[in-house]
């Protein structure tokens, strides 16, 4: 795959994850998918295969009100993608809500930067390392 190619197919990744839409984000992964994410260099999630990436993806649709990826910067090296990127997400805490005690003071932000290495077989991707520190 070529750098402009490999742009805007992640291009097109960012948009349809930061949306949670899982029918897009099948079409654009290849099957064998193999995605890693760590944070401050420990590995927290490594997923292989489309069908548990998708599950995966439509899990966290369920728990964060705001999902947000920004690219910053984007580096073709190596028949691969390295962006540069700033994360924001909300969620609300479990943790004594009630009907009457939905509100600001119940949600959870953090924003953090990182790094998302992308590889590509076939028109499609087949490899995401997601690194993120705070």
């Amino acid at each position: 795959m070529n750098k402009e190619k490999g742009k805007k197919l992640v291009k097109k990744y960012f948009d349809v994850n930061n949306s949670f839409n899982d029918n897009v984000l099948s079409s654009i992964l290849h099957s064998d998918i193999l995605y890693k994410n760590s944070i401050d260099g420990k590995e927290t999630i490594k997923i292989s295969g489309i069908d548990k990436f998708v599950k995966f993806t439509s899990k966290q649709k369920n728990k964060l009100l705001l999902h947000k990826q920004t690219i910053k910067n984007i580096v073709w090296k190596d028949n691969s993608l390295c962006v540069e990127v700033e994360y924001e997400t909300s969620s609300l805490v479990k943790d004594n809500i009630s009907n009457s005690n939905l509100g600001k003071n119940n949600l959870k932000t953090q924003k953090l930067n990182g790094e998302i290495h992308f590889k590509f077989i076939d028109e499609k991707i087949v490899s995401i390392d997601d690194s993120r520190y705070y």
